[in-house]
């Protein structure tokens, strides 16, 4: 065997590590993800490139990058909370999947979000609709997690409000009756969403409403409703809107 900076117990410490046995019902990994993260980064800098890593310890290529890329992109506060069970509070352990998309909060970010996933035991779903937030410039990392992470039961429905932006489109508007209104504006939300709307809206000379089903902690939603609701509540909407509204009178 060729000559490494792991010995031959580490690469076998390794090797268990990112293929656990299925089946084996408390099965304990001998490395935490910061470890394998450590390891990984020493048989890089013994030379070895990502295929030959992925051929020594038996991972295909793709996991290099849950292994070693998103481990990396943890600030250290973080990395050193990382465990492959799910996230607990009690005992000081975010979960492995929990952080994959910690990364695009930035360093900062970072700082300001893990406690407060650690305290409210956020999953990766949560997280990711966080993220998707806070690059959509929705808010503070404080807001979009306060947006996301509600608690409770089932989805609760949300109103949303927007106006219409441009005097010469409200004019427009008022010329017509209220089916004429909501049928320009369902053509534009298909142009948006598709024809499938899981949605209820309607359309004044000054105003839209739209409500949808809001995004709890025990409730996953559809992809379709997920998608609907991150674009309505994100900054431009409402100049969106207008601006299509304008080409369609």
């Amino acid at each position: 065997m060729a000559k490494y900076s792991l010995s031959n117990n580490q690469i076998t410490e390794l090797k268990l590590s990112v293929n656990p046995p299925t089946g084996v019902v408390g099965y304990q990994r001998p490395l935490k993800p910061i470890q394998v993260m450590e390891y990984i980064e020493l048989l890089k800098k013994d030379g070895l490139k990502n295929d030959e890593i992925c051929e020594l310890i038996g991972i295909d290529k793709s996991n290099i990058n849950n292994y070693y890329n998103r481990m990396k992109k943890l600030i250290p506060e973080v990395q050193s909370l990382v465990d492959w069970k799910k996230t607990d509070a009690k005992l000081l352990r975010l979960g492995y999947s929990a952080v994959w998309h910690y990364s695009r909060f930035g360093e900062e970010g970072q700082k300001k979000l893990f406690p407060l996933a650690l305290k409210e035991e956020s999953t990766r779903d949560e997280i990711r609709l966080m993220a998707q937030l806070y690059q959509r410039g929705f808010g503070s990392v404080e807001e979009c997690f306060e947006e996301i992470n509600q608690r409770g039961g089932e989805a609760k429905n949300q109103l949303v409000v927007g106006q219409i932006l441009q005097e010469e489109i409200v004019s427009k508007l008022s010329l017509l009756t209220q089916d004429e209104r909501d049928k320009y504006f369902k053509s534009l939300l298909n142009k948006y969403f598709g024809k499938t709307l899981p949605i209820k809206f309607t359309l004044l000379p000054q105003a839209f409403y739209i409500t949808i089903r809001k995004p709890r902690r025990t409730n996953t939603l559809t992809k379709k409703e997920e998608e609907i609701y991150l674009k309505i509540i994100s900054p431009g909407f409402e100049e969106e809107v207008t601006e299509g509204l304008g080409l369609k009178l």
